[in-house]
């Protein structure tokens, strides 16, 4: 009988650990700090920084075309910030250079930032053309009213996809007076332009899900039951240190490329990190730390045969590579 008792409990915990939804927290805008949504986020820092894309199980395939999922084609960092009337945040992407998606377009035809408020019907896009924010047609909320949103990329960076920044009226999710606690879905919908049905990848923070990746009808990016909780914290973020800590895409290029011997290869990384240099049958021929923000790292390749050979910025959980051709 024990020994049957014993079991159901430990089956009972199985299941909570799994069902349990995780949970963020959302400060205070710092006072005088005012978020300006323009799609450049130079006035947040990490003290709103909630989570990032940290394994497979935040992301779901949309086809199978697509193949098994790679953690360092995509990287998601979500920060949020609230005041007396406005729920603030921004979503910032950033991917493998060698991984091409589309530019243009939203829902369906293009790359876009997807905000989930109870499922499917009531979610809205933000296209990454700078376009107003769109909603279903089942959205019980007017964009224009309760929703603002803009998106921008980062100058011509073959790395980097948009970064999105929203704002939205609290009254959206919080219906009651004195409630702290919601559950919503903050998320990327990149396309892939290789696949005939220009499927892709749908990333989201926090709601994670172990199944199948290509069980389009089973998928929990619409289902409410997966969405994490937020909680309106009573502690203040701190007040940004603009051009030091703010939201910062990772990038890595290297000029000029090809080159005969040397070239310079420049980065911007939110965190430390690390420069590699491999060769083409993926040797580690050279290894640089690097700190946070902006940098080079000067390569020379006097020694070594021409061909290609690749550079990859290692920073926080982002991982970016680039190309380098030697020419002789």
């Amino acid at each position: 009988m024990k020994k049957v008792l014993l079991v159901a409990l430990l089956a009972f915990f199985a299941v909570s650990t799994v069902d349990a939804k995780t949970k963020y927290k959302i400060k205070k805008l710092a006072t005088g700090l005012a978020v300006n949504v323009d799609g450049f986020p130079t006035e947040w820092n990490e003290s709103y920084f909630i989570d990032s894309l940290h394994s497979d199980d935040n992301v779901y395939a949309r086809s199978t075309c697509l193949g098994e999922w790679n953690p360092k084609w995509y990287q998601y960092k979500l920060y949020l910030a609230y005041d007396d009337e406005w729920i603030y945040g921004v979503g910032v992407t950033t991917r493998d250079s060698a991984y091409v998606l589309r530019t243009t377009g939203w829902a369906g035809s293009g790359d876009n930032m997807k905000l989930n408020i109870g499922g499917q019907a009531q979610a809205f896009y933000i296209p990454n053309d700078g376009a107003a924010p769109v909603t279903n047609p089942s959205c019980p909320f007017q964009s224009n009213v309760n929703m603002f949103a803009r998106a921008r990329t980062y100058g011509n960076l073959a790395d980097s996809l948009p970064t999105y920044e929203f704002k939205f009226k609290k009254e959206i999710v919080i219906a009651f007076e004195g409630q702290t606690e919601f559950d919503f879905s903050f998320g990327s919908e990149e396309v892939n332009s290789v696949c005939a049905d220009e499927s892709g990848f749908f990333l989201a923070v926090g709601a994670e899900y172990t199944g199948f990746k290509q069980n389009w009808s089973g998928n929990p990016w619409d289902q409410a039951t997966y969405y994490p909780t937020f909680t309106l914290d009573t502690a203040k973020g701190i007040e940004a240190e603009k051009s030091v800590r703010s939201v910062t895409v990772t990038t890595l290029s290297a000029n000029p490329n090809p080159f005969l011997p040397a070239t310079t290869i420049s980065y911007t990384a939110q965190n430390d990190g690390v420069v590699k240099i491999f060769d083409a049958a993926g040797k580690l021929i050279r290894s640089e730390a690097v700190k946070a923000g902006a940098g080079k790292v000067h390569f020379n390749g006097t020694s070594l045969a021409s061909g290609v050979y690749v550079a990859r910025l290692e920073s926080g959980k982002t991982v970016v590579n680039t190309k380098l051709f030697l020419t002789r």
